[in-house]
């Protein structure tokens, strides 16, 4: 009989005794006589737990390999996902770089742009404001000339009415 675990073997050999006692029929068991037949069904026993220990043997060692197959391969997929992680978190870090880039350079040119407008606004508002003094002015001049010929015609009026 082969060596096999305790706990194995031990559990193997319980659930053999719980089992229905082999049944030799009655010619044989005449032929053979007593010791022959109680020698038959320890062979019969014996050769059962052989059977039994040796496909749970198999059975144990199958598992093992197969345990085995696949940590490997679970083993294999959890690398070949870290290396798909690693690589899209590249292209991840990549384009924020990228957009990063192109938005510094858009609001660069934005504010570019609203400087230029800002400048040529000013520059515009300047001249309007110029222009606008120089109409102020001119009116102004045009009252005052205006007020200074009433004052003048009003003195002549009251000159003349006093007789001087």
């Amino acid at each position: 009989m082969r060596g096999t675990m305790a706990s194995s073997s031990s559990g193997r050999r319980k659930a053999n005794d719980a089992m229905e006692p082999l049944e030799v029929p009655q010619a044989l068991r005449k032929r053979l006589g007593d010791d022959g037949t109680a020698a038959l069904l320890e062979l019969g026993r014996a050769w059962s737990d052989h059977v039994l220990n040796d496909a749970v043997d198999r059975f144990e060692r199958r598992l093992t390999e197969e345990t085995a197959s696949l940590r490997a391969a679970m083993a294999t997929g959890f690398a070949q996902v870290r290396q798909e992680m690693t690589e899209c978190e590249g292209r991840l870090r990549q384009e924020i770089v990228e957009c990063k880039g192109s938005l510094r350079q858009g609001i660069a040119e934005t504010a570019s742009s609203l400087r230029q407008e800002i400048a040529e606004t000013k520059g515009v508002l300047r001249v309007e404001l110029a222009n606008g003094r120089a109409e102020l002015l001119k009116w102004a001049f045009l009252f005052w000339v205006g007020q200074a010929a009433t004052v003048a015609g009003l003195m002549a009026l009251m000159l003349r009415a006093t007789g001087r």
